[in-house]
């Protein structure tokens, strides 16, 4: 038994085990567990606020007078992933099992049975078979969420696609979303900032896998989520590589890099209409 999960409701319910299998975007470790009287295989997430805080610290994010104010932001962050998934019920998107629990010193919950993510999962496992599978199911995701909830992702990246037993694929992270219903036929404008570098990445969404129409023209469509997954297939079929290489700390970065793109569809266009 991990100590750390001691004393907590989710403890008294499931045994965990003592190794993490994985940990999501540098923000929630991953330990597998078992219901203590169906024994339901688990997934537990937990994240340590202790060790968080202590690192900021030592890398000078926070002092006296910041803490509290980047914290709060941070947490918010994390029970947004969490709260944004529990009121959402699809076989594409990931079920949350228990909701989450604060401690002093970590957060919980509990979700279906994961064993990685698409972002620290080794490729080489990924045959053009599973990847077929997968893009499939997260298709079928972001249809539903397009279709039947008005919500666009905005942050559909290899850290937001988690992989369950028989290695399907399920969407996850949704705490950047946006509901375009609330706006009828007004357009949505979200001005994206770019993250500081010494900051958690989870707290921004991945400008590698957004969509220029979000980033430099600031509208939120469901053909954000589109492009995202487009960036996802182009990642997989080409060994991690990145269609947009940047990073999050510049937006003038992105729109370089996204140029390039453009420059070589272009040229790409102009040789094959001169054949």
């Amino acid at each position: 038994m991990f100590a750390v999960f001691k004393s907590s409701g989710i403890e008294g319910s499931y045994s965990v085990s003592t190794n993490p299998l994985f940990v999501s975007n540098n923000s929630w470790s991953i330990y597998p567990a078992k219901h203590k009287t169906t024994n339901k295989n688990v997934s537990v997430w937990q994240f340590d606020k202790k060790e968080f805080e202590n690192k900021l610290l030592r890398s000078g994010i926070i002092n006296k007078s910041t803490k509290d104010l980047v914290l709060n932001d941070c947490y918010n962050n994390l029970k947004l992933y969490v709260s944004s998934l529990s009121k959402l019920k699809h076989p594409n998107v990931l079920t949350i099992i228990e909701p989450l629990e604060e401690h002093k010193s970590r957060l919980l919950f509990v979700s279906e049975y994961v064993i990685n993510d698409l972002k620290s999962c080794n490729k080489s496992e990924l045959d053009e078979i599973i990847i077929s599978k997968g893009l499939l199911q997260i298709s079928q995701g972001l249809k539903f969420l397009h279709q039947s909830c008005h919500i666009v992702h905005l942050n559909i990246n290899p850290s937001s696609i988690v992989i369950c037993e028989n290695f399907d694929w399920k969407i996850s992270s949704l705490q950047f979303n946006k509901n375009l219903s609330e706006n009828n036929d007004n357009p949505l404008e979200l001005f994206i900032d770019p993250q500081d570098s010494r900051l958690p990445k989870f707290l921004s969404i991945d400008f590698k896998f957004s969509s220029p129409n979000l980033l430099l023209k600031h509208n939120v469509d469901y053909i954000d989520d589109l492009f995202s997954l487009a960036c996802i297939i182009f990642y997989l079929f080409n060994n991690g590589k990145y269609l947009i290489d940047c990073n999050n700390s510049s937006l003038l970065d992105y729109e370089r890099s996204f140029n390039k793109i453009i420059s070589i569809v272009k040229n790409l266009s102009t040789s094959l209409n001169n054949r």
